[in-house]
This record gives C-alpha cells, sequence and structure tokens, in this order.
C-alpha cells in the first residue's frame, strides 16, 4: 500500500499491520502502534514533513509520466494539453 500512495504523489510516514493468527495480544500492541503512526502523521502533516528519497521517486515518476504523455501525444490529445496547464501553473517546463 506504501508503494501505491507513493507512486500517486503522497508522502509515506509508516505502516503498521496485524494478523488474527498473532493472537489478541498482537491486537492491542498494533492499537498502540496505529495512534502512535496517527500521532506521527499528524506531525508531519502539520510540520510539511519532507522525505527526501520519497520526494526524489516522485519527482522520477513525474519525468517518466511527461515522457510517456509526450510519446503518446496524438493519441493522449486531453492529457497532453491538461499536463501542459498544469506544469504552465507550476512554473515547469512544458512537454
Amino acid at each position: 500500500m506504501n508503494k501505491i500512495m507513493l507512486n500517486f504523489g503522497s508522502f509515506v510516514t509508516g505502516s503498521i499491520g496485524v494478523s488474527i493468527r498473532q493472537g489478541f495480544k498482537a491486537f492491542e500492541n498494533a492499537e498502540k502502534n496505529a495512534f502512535q503512526l496517527g500521532e506521527d502523521l499528524t506531525e508531519d502533516i502539520s510540520l510539511k514533513k519532507n522525505y527526501p528519497n520519497q520526494r526524489r521517486i516522485m519527482k522520477e515518476n513525474k519525468i517518466y509520466f511527461q515522457h510517456l504523455v509526450k510519446m503518446h501525444k496524438d493519441d493522449w490529445n486531453h492529457e497532453f494539453k491538461y499536463w501542459n496547464r498544469i506544469d504552465g501553473k507550476q512554473g515547469a517546463e512544458k512537454l
């Protein structure tokens, strides 16, 4: 799930998971960890925390999709126009 969120342009603060096979104690621990993760997420949002490694991945994804849209601009005319419009608003180079 973290990789999907990162590919959609969201920073990932952390993750939590538990399996029923781990027993009831595992659920208690997961609940505590989930609460802590929520606090961490709230803090990251309020501080606008930057994750340089995740930012690099997002930038690479953006470049990949820019090239993909440019390569298919005749077939993806709407996407091509949209990409140029949003890049123009962000002060980035158009396709």
